[in-house]
């Protein structure tokens, strides 16, 4: 998939795209610096008796509760694995999180 495919089915410009995206790469993993925050946050944040398993499923419930963007992405989440192993670059991001 080119920057061009995804500027035409988001009825965009190429550089509208750009404008929001430094890398093709980052529009796979836009989500990926909110969910972990929100996942550290939760896990360093554990109330008093509260294990991190079940900090873990709290963030999971509340996550899936509130419908937070990264969970609503996993929707299409098999094309999206199914991309990321298609292309070597995207594989190297995916191992760097930055």
């Amino acid at each position: 998939m080119t920057v061009d495919d995804i500027a035409q089915v988001a009825d965009v410009g190429r550089m509208t795209v750009f404008n929001h995206f430094a890398r093709k790469e980052d529009i796979f993993f836009g989500l990926d610096a909110e969910g972990r925050s929100d996942l550290r946050t939760a896990l360093t944040d554990l109330g008093e008796g509260i294990s991190p398993i079940e900090g873990l499923r709290l963030f999971a419930h509340c996550a899936v509760a509130e419908q937070r963007p990264y969970i609503r992405f996993l929707e299409g989440s098999p094309k999206f694995m199914a991309a990321i192993e298609a292309s070597d670059t995207l594989k190297a991001r995916a191992r760097d999180p930055r």
